[in-house]
């Protein structure tokens, strides 16, 4: 196999080349994973210095806000990284999808992504879904797996060892870019950083660090949750909650996973105010 085109990427980069296996019979069509860039390999694309530390709470903003699409970082206008972030959907609908049929009804499948946006780390209720975006039962399930082979969206699986108390089927959703879910949710690049645009984008950096599958979440059915879960090989379990300020947060709902569980650790990424001495953690230093 002789690639057709040079690709000048920083180093790093979550890029797997797919190749087509072809014989004089058959041909094969191999997965191909572009995932957004990490805060590592935004660093890198923006010229930063990874010792600049300083930066990182201002930089950190910054990813959140606008998410890791190369292009959308590397343009240093706000209204046209908006102008992009919106091409990438259009692009993405009208032609790729398009062009696959995969996609009867584009202004429902429009519609859906925007309506999930704003739901983004919350249980799925697909019945309420198809009745809200007017979608039947199966054609509502081919268009989320649609949106997950694409690496638009991620659904996460709960962790649960008590179903009569937990959550044990239903599952939650998060997209894989917070600057497209806040632009599919609300239209602009808000001043202020949201909790469920915070979680979307510590979810897609446990993503790029230890792989989809490795990640679950946890919740009661009274409500007491935690945002993510980690099992390791070795049975080890790390819980670890996302809020955007330290001392907002809640523990009420961790001690109760604790009790359960009794992982071996567990943390805290917080943006703002003071860490927690122990558990707390800032995003950069995932």
């Amino acid at each position: 196999f002789q690639p057709s085109v040079s690709l000048d990427l920083p180093k790093n980069i979550h890029l797997i080349i797919t190749v087509s296996l072809q014989t004089s019979l058959v041909i094969e069509a191999k997965t191909v994973e572009v995932l957004p860039l990490s805060f590592g390999e935004f660093l890198e694309f923006k010229g930063i210095d990874l010792k600049a530390n300083e930066r990182w709470p201002e930089l950190y903003r910054e990813f959140i806000t606008y998410g890791g699409y190369p292009e959308v970082v590397a343009e240093p206008v706000v209204e046209t990284k908006k102008q992009l972030l919106w091409q990438i959907v259009d692009i993405y609908l009208r032609k790729d999808l398009g062009d696959l049929n995969l996609v009867k009804d584009m202004a429902k499948f429009y519609r859906l992504l925007r309506v999930l946006a704003g739901r983004g780390g919350e249980i799925l209720d697909l019945m309420a879904l198809c009745r809200e975006v007017g979608l039947s039962f199966p054609t509502l399930v081919k268009y989320l797996e649609v949106m997950e082979r694409a690496f638009l969206i991620e659904r996460v699986r709960p962790f649960s060892r008590h179903s009569g108390t937990e959550i044990s089927r239903s599952q939650k959703l998060y997209f894989l870019d917070s600057g497209l879910q806040s632009i599919l949710w609300l239209n602009q690049f808000q001043p202020t950083i949201l909790d469920p645009v915070f979680k979307t984008n510590i979810f897609g950096e446990l993503v790029k660090k230890i792989g989809r599958e490795s990640i679950k979440f946890w919740q009661t059915k009274s409500g007491a949750e935690v945002d993510f879960v980690v099992q390791k090989k070795e049975g080890a379990i790390l819980a670890i909650e996302a809020a955007v300020n330290f001392q907002r947060y809640n523990q009420k709902n961790f001690s109760l996973f604790k009790k359960r569980y009794n992982p071996k650790r567990w943390r805290l990424i917080g943006l703002e105010g003071e860490k927690l001495a122990r558990n707390g953690f800032y995003p950069w230093e995932m």
